[in-house]
């Protein structure tokens, strides 16, 4: 679902770029993990990134949603890595110049789009989730936090793993956002920008 700006012409970011930016509003995981994730870290509707791929060295299980499943299923080749980076070697890592180009096109499109960095979309999934009246500790699950709700004392005792309310959050994000999509169908919405 490309954006179709003003001025009659389609933009869209297509792979590995489009499907990052996806995944990163779907799920809210750190560019860092989710660039590297393959489709060994995948079973079903959950992913597990091994302690080697997360921020705080810890295991990370979450679930993801029919929208991320499909972001995920259209990625093009088969490759463990799901992010190739340039001239099919390594990882992405142009991250710079291709979010220099998205707000290029969001800009022409006659959009007005206050300053933002590609962090702002795990903050906004944070803030989105807690509007949606999540818990904060299901929150904190599904971005993989060790403090806040699960520092100290509480992070040693507390060992239930959430996936069954992580599950219904993701759900209720992926409702939220396709909501969004319709509701301002004629406006810049970097989901439907980033649809390859």
């Amino acid at each position: 679902m490309p954006i179709r700006p003003r001025i009659g012409r389609t933009v869209s970011s297509g792979y590995p770029f489009g499907p990052l930016v996806q995944l990163r509003i779907l799920t809210g995981q750190r560019r860092g993990e989710i660039v590297q994730m393959g489709r060994s870290h995948i079973s079903g509707s959950t992913v597990t990134f091994p302690p080697l791929l997360t921020k705080n060295n810890r295991a990370h299980t979450f679930p993801i949603g029919a929208n991320a499943q499909s972001v995920i299923e259209n990625i093009p080749g088969d490759d463990d890595l799901l992010f190739i980076g340039t001239g099919g070697k390594g990882i992405f890592s142009n991250w710079s110049k291709q979010k220099t180009a998205l707000d290029a096109a969001i800009a022409e499109g006659g959009h007005d789009v206050a300053p933002w960095t590609l962090h702002d979309l795990r903050r906004t999934f944070d803030s989105g989730l807690a509007s949606l009246g999540i818990r904060i500790e299901v929150i904190e699950k599904l971005l993989n936090h060790v403090s806040g709700s699960f520092a100290g004392v509480a992070g040693i005792y507390q060992r239930h793993i959430y996936l069954e309310e992580m599950r219904t959050a993701v759900a209720a994000w992926e409702l939220y956002v396709d909501k969004l999509q319709r509701q301002y169908s004629n406006v810049a919405v970097i989901g439907q920008w980033a649809a390859a």
